[in-house]
């Protein structure tokens, strides 16, 4: 037919094994969305525009079909010869076929690319949670190193008795860190937890004074292990290590869905560039060549835990001393003991 619509000409010139490349086509595209990390929503989308797509399409094809069909059968309609079993379908009904068949695999791929996004889902959770135990492993050494040094210190000072109680000490301490394989603890634990951490400090420097004032209210939620507690060490070992006069604020309120904690010193404060490399690290995720092993560790924790627009702030002062704002969710569900 000379006239012949381009709906019509698809339907009907395009072999079925070009309309199953195109379907595979098709296919495959919704399995690499899933691949490159679409959400599933945009999945669903695309399949669905595509289904409606093909409806259309055979809308338009049995409504010309239905304008070039002859408008009276002929007369002698039992004389004419049978059809043959090999002769193609009309377009539309081959439409429709092909759209039921699309539309099954159609439905097969959203399946399997659900099934493939929650599995990668799994995996991404226990990638951050092996990052964490990393990180948190990373982190008792280096406080452990620390600690011994100032108990050979005090018995190279004849301090025996002191000594003696510091390793007391610091054995409740860690007894408390092992929180029975936790990782997120309550509030109420960690502030204990710090506590323990600066009744050892406080031993080898008496000068040292400090305040907690975390609210209770705040005591029954989570919060990851060992959170405070090196950001308390930076406090003394780079901020009031050599004020005569040291002192040290923790406070902690609620904001909203988040928790907001605060560690203020007295001590020497930073120089404006080492602030800003800092902080620039701390937005970047980018350490190179920065010396800040306790508070990267904290800041990458955070954000594994509780994702972006959560971790620290630094506010610095040179000569008159440091603030650190650590902002956590409030939705950490605490572990149970492993």
């Amino acid at each position: 037919m000379i006239n012949e619509s381009i709906e019509e000409r698809f339907a009907l010139k395009m072999s079925r094994k070009e309309r199953r490349f195109w379907a595979e086509g098709i296919l495959s595209g919704i399995l690499l969305l899933t691949a490159a990390g679409c959400p599933l929503l945009w999945i669903r989308l695309t399949a669905l525009g595509i289904f409606v797509l093909l409806t259309c399409l055979s809308a338009v094809v049995r409504e010309k079909e239905g304008q070039h069909s002859p408008e009276e059968p002929p007369e002698n309609t039992a004389e004419q010869e049978p059809v043959a079993e090999t002769k193609l379908l009309p377009g539309a009904a081959l439409w429709e076929e092909e759209k039921a068949s699309l539309a099954a695999q159609l439905k097969q791929a959203v399946e399997q690319a659900e099934a493939l996004a929650e599995q990668n889902l799994q995996l991404t959770r226990q990638n951050k949670m092996l990052e964490m135990n990393l990180l948190q492993a990373q982190i008792n050494p280096h406080f452990l190193y620390n600690t011994l040094y100032c108990i050979q210190q005090l018995y190279d000072m004849g301090e025996k008795e002191n000594a003696s109680r510091m390793v007391s000490n610091l054995s409740s301490f860690f007894r408390m860190s092992l929180s029975k394989g936790r990782e997120v603890v309550t509030v109420q634990d960690e502030v204990e937890h710090l506590q323990q951490y600066i009744a050892i400090q406080q031993m080898r420097y008496d000068h040292l004074t400090y305040d907690v004032c975390v609210s209770e209210s705040l005591y029954d939620f989570g919060i990851l292990k060992m959170t405070l507690q090196p950001l308390v060490e930076n406090a003394i070992y780079h901020g009031v290590f050599r004020n005569r006069s040291g002192h040290i604020k923790i406070k902690g309120l609620l904001e909203g869905e988040d928790m907001v904690f605060t560690i203020i010193d007295n001590g020497r404060g930073m120089p404006p560039e080492r602030l800003a490399q800092l902080t620039k690290a701390i937005e970047s995720g980018d350490w190179t060549g920065l010396d800040a092993y306790g508070v990267r560790n904290v800041q990458e924790r955070i954000r594994l835990a509780c994702g972006e627009g959560y971790g620290l702030t630094y506010r610095s002062e040179e000569g008159r001393g440091t603030r650190v704002i650590v902002r956590v969710s409030r939705n950490l569900v605490v572990s149970q003991p492993g």
